[in-house]
């Protein structure tokens, strides 16, 4: 068996890229605490920069990758309907603070569309 088929047969399994997306999260995790949970060093960020490259320098398209990671992108409905139950706990807290957050989602909703509109203008689209 050769070095390339045997980087065929490894890139093609599902487990491998399973394996390198959670590996990416982990290493954004430890990057966010490292850095004091700083904002803009999300875990979910530093793995897209992470995997971005490795897809590109494998040649995977992104349609193969995402086939390959179905399971992952299935769990996280489940997940997210798990945290209705951390937020009904703290209902209380969110109650207090409900202007707060409503003030903070219109004002980075409005941030979003600007942000948005200002990068098209940019662009000339």
């Amino acid at each position: 068996m050769n070095v390339d088929a045997l980087m065929a047969y490894i890139t093609s399994t599902p487990l491998t890229w399973i394996i390198i997306t959670m590996s990416a999260y982990k290493v954004g995790i430890l990057i966010y605490e490292k850095t004091g949970k700083h904002a803009l060093l999300q875990p979910i960020v530093i793995a897209y920069v992470i995997m971005l490259p490795i897809l590109i320098i494998a040649h995977i398209p992104y349609k193969q990758y995402f086939e390959s990671v179905s399971i992952l992108h299935f769990f996280l409905g489940p997940a997210t309907v798990a945290l209705a139950l951390p937020l009904y706990k703290n209902l209380k807290l969110i109650h207090a603070y409900l202007l707060p957050i409503f003030i903070t989602l219109f004002v980075g909703g409005i941030f979003t569309i600007l942000s948005a509109v200002g990068i098209l203008w940019l662009l000339g689209a």
